[in-house]
């Protein structure tokens, strides 16, 4: 029989998501997506010792978005990662993110009643949600 520590039954706050790395080959490229196209405030850059660029850290509401480049990473065109990293948008904010995305020349992979789906300049895959605010309804 397994019995689960006793502090968990204790614990009066569950975890909340504080930060998503995310292993980039193109530090400055990466930096302009998520922080002129998709807005998330860049917060810091972080150097090497010898003054090379390793990583930018920008805010995503209560978490951190922390692009660490990495170059030894593939590039990931085919959309095979386990990931998703998913955004909130306003449902009337829709049509907006849609023509902002587009002029950008991201294509929009998939749409739902509820998302609009897309990846970032190295490939990983991403979303705007609006749920549980549907088109349909």
């Amino acid at each position: 029989m397994f019995f689960f520590p006793l502090s968990i039954y204790f614990m009066t706050k569950n975890p909340v998501p504080h930060h998503l790395a995310i292993s980039v080959c193109n530090l400055e490229t990466m930096t302009r997506f998520y922080n002129q196209v998709l807005g998330l405030p860049l917060l810091k850059k972080h150097f090497l010792e010898n003054g090379t660029p390793r990583s930018a850290w920008l805010s995503c509401g209560s978490m951190i978005v922390m692009l660490e480049l990495n170059d030894r990473v593939p590039s990931n065109k085919n959309n095979t990662r386990s990931h998703l990293l998913a955004l909130t948008m306003e449902i009337k904010e829709r049509d907006w993110w849609k023509t902002k995305l587009i002029g950008e020349g991201i294509v929009i992979s998939k749409e739902s009643p509820y998302s609009i789906y897309f990846n970032d300049p190295e490939g990983n895959p991403l979303a705007l949600s609006h749920y549980p605010d549907s088109l349909t309804t």
